[in-house]
């Protein structure tokens, strides 16, 4: 495999690379829990929000009890919060509704290099049960510290750009995707700073004083 340096690498399940022999295909098992959620979603009346909630808990605990059993993301490692962060109107709403932050239509922004606005002085998510799909499937294969480094050779598990790495996470995005359009009649994605373009400093000081809790 060539690899060049700064470079984003993405590995199917079960795929063999030196070091990395402990990469393995999704068990059965979780296939079939979440086909059957996604029935049981879809033919559920109520909130979609609720729901949407269902579909995070499912994917916690799949990172939980699978991907984190051969990636190597750690609690306070936030490198890959400066980076774009990318999601959909529905997932907006969400933090909104939870954070009471009022969410913008600006146009989308690339090529971010700055804290998400949400990265607390700690290193942390400060809105960690409310993150978008994009950061619950953003892992790394290779030493946390690596990330740091503009010319390491990173290895990265569960891209969009790489067909989310799993059909897991695939499915999942397909399901979130549709629920957005049904909802607001767009498919569009966005950068998290064009929906809360505010200062990181006033976001934290606000959520500091006005934790982010459950809306429904």
């Amino acid at each position: 495999m060539d690899i060049k340096p700064n470079s984003v690498i993405h590995l199917e399940p079960g795929d063999t690379l030196p070091g990395h022999t402990n990469l393995k295909p999704v068990p059965d098992k979780y296939l079939d829990e979440l086909k059957a959620l996604i029935n049981k979603l879809n033919t559920q009346s109520g909130n979609i929000y609720l729901k949407l909630k269902q579909m995070y808990a499912f994917l916690d605990r799949f990172n939980k009890e699978f991907v984190s059993t051969f990636t190597s993301c750690q609690k306070g490692c936030s490198s890959c919060c400066k980076i774009d962060v990318h999601l959909t109107a529905l997932e907006a709403t969400h933090i909104a509704q939870a954070s009471k932050l009022t969410a913008r239509d600006n146009p989308l922004t690339t090529g971010h290099e700055s804290k998400c606005p949400f990265l607390s002085e700690k290193g942390t998510c400060s809105i960690y049960n409310y993150r978008p799909l994009l950061c619950r499937t953003y892992h790394v294969l290779t030493p946390p510290e690596m990330c740091n480094d503009p010319d390491a050779q990173v290895m990265q598990y569960g891209s969009q750009s790489a067909n989310m790495g799993n059909h897991i996470y695939k499915t999942i995005a397909e399901w979130i995707y549709f629920q957005t359009y049904h909802c607001t009649g767009k498919l569009e994605t966005k950068d998290i700073r064009d929906y809360f373009p505010y200062p990181r400093e006033d976001i934290q000081r606000f959520l500091h004083h006005n934790p982010p809790r459950p809306f429904c």
